[in-house]
């Protein structure tokens, strides 16, 4: 049975723990396209305090991600992934009594220590129950299923918003309040469902000492690890910029009202969710060839070009057209990413070693929105757009020079 599963990247605990993420990526997308415009209505008047939102969610995350990937490796991936959206679920419904932009702020941060519960034990629990050759179709689906709820979230949102606003007479201000309940009850039910759905085996083994973490990975792939977390930190730079600054954009410089922009980026961020689950299910199968490295190469820099193509958008068409390709060859690229990590990180160090991707990842996330914020308030509206390719593709160089293939016998 367990080779069976091993092989097969569709097998029911893959679903399952999909199914899981989705549910709670579906509670998220309801309220995130409105997160900046709630904080802005809480009394948050600069970009870079919009920024802070980001910022404290990946730095809490980049913090607990390690730690808690450790721990994963000793209590086993369920009992982290279902106390991490436990606790999701409760944080995201108290963001309905927010009263300011920092009550918001403290409670994003609270919620990135949940994300470092839920997604290095994920990401681990999908390198134990998949071997090498169908990992990266097993990412696709977990990554397909965080996607399709990214999707949709941000389309039941905005019926939230539309509907009580006309039916209710709420203000815009309370109007925002809404959805943060109903993605909320999404987390609780995502717990419950991993609860009931997961299997509760752990991985044997010691913990490995912070410097000493890269000492059991083979010394062949020892610089393609390395450059790995760089290419990490790029892609949490291009992230966690990408959101809050598009918001601001779409409000600030092309000029629409409040609530137009909450539908716009609604509908942008559903948009690029969809595009971008799509293109997973292509990568997946890509991500189990030899070919890796310039799945990688080739999507990446399709997506940075997008990402610059925004500063000549004149319509929202244009805007729609140029986001979809960026999340679609974003897709693309994430299973090659993950499933090469996954072939190189030793099996008694899954959680631990995927804490240490996801906190690169975090750092990056957790810089790109104060750097580029700071660049939009102070230099030049559209330089976001130009500061997160560069360095995306700078290290794309790194990672290419030094990337070894894993599955090469």
């Amino acid at each position: 049975m367990k080779s069976k599963t091993l092989d097969n990247p569709y097998s029911w605990p893959v679903i399952a723990l999909s199914l899981a993420i989705a549910n709670m990526t579906f509670g998220f997308g309801i309220f995130f396209p409105y997160l900046p415009l709630f904080a802005e209505a809480l009394g948050a008047n600069l970009g870079l305090q919009i920024g802070l939102l980001t910022t404290g969610f990946m730095a809490a995350r980049t913090l607990t991600a390690l730690p808690f990937g450790s721990v994963s490796d000793q209590i086993g991936r369920k009992n982290s992934i279902v106390v991490g959206l436990f606790i999701y679920g409760i944080i995201t419904i108290l963001f309905y009594f927010s009263q300011d932009w920092t009550h918001v702020l403290f409670l994003r941060t609270v919620q990135g220590i949940t994300a470092g519960l839920i997604w290095p034990s994920s990401r681990a629990m999908i390198y134990d129950l998949v071997g090498p050759g169908a990992r990266g179709r097993a990412i696709s689906v977990l990554n397909v299923s965080a996607g399709a709820g990214m999707a949709f979230g941000p389309i039941f949102g905005a019926f939230l918003l539309s509907y009580f606003q006309s039916n209710m007479t709420l203000t815009p201000v309370d109007s925002f309040r809404i959805p943060f309940i109903f993605a909320g009850a999404f987390g609780l039910f995502s717990s419950l469902f991993a609860y009931v759905t997961l299997s509760s085996s752990s991985i044997s083994s010691k913990r490995t000492r912070f410097f000493k973490m890269i000492d059991n990975v083979n010394p062949k792939f020892v610089k393609t690890f390395y450059s790995s977390l760089l290419m990490n930190f790029s892609h949490g730079f291009a992230f966690g910029m990408f959101r809050p600054v598009l918001v601001l954009y779409i409000y600030q410089v092309l000029g629409y009202s409040l609530l137009e922009t909450a539908s716009i980026s609604a509908i942008s961020f559903s948009l690029g969710s969809l595009s971008n689950s799509l293109c997973q299910i292509i990568g997946g199968k890509l991500a189990d060839y030899r070919n890796r490295r310039y799945v990688i190469a080739i999507a990446i820099i399709i997506s940075q070009i997008a990402t610059f193509s925004i500063l000549f958008v004149t319509d929202i068409i244009q805007l729609y057209i140029v986001i979809i390709i960026r999340f679609a060859t974003i897709g693309l690229f994430m299973p090659s990413l993950a499933s090469v990590e996954g072939d190189i990180i030793p099996s008694n160090q899954r959680g631990q070693l995927s804490g240490l991707v996801e906190g690169f990842r975090g750092i990056g996330s957790a810089i790109g929105p104060l750097v580029c914020l700071s660049f939009y308030d102070y230099v030049w509206t559209g330089s976001p757009f130009v500061i997160s390719p560069i360095i995306f593709i700078i290290c794309l160089f790194v990672y290419f020079v030094n990337y070894k293939e894993p599955l090469e016998k």
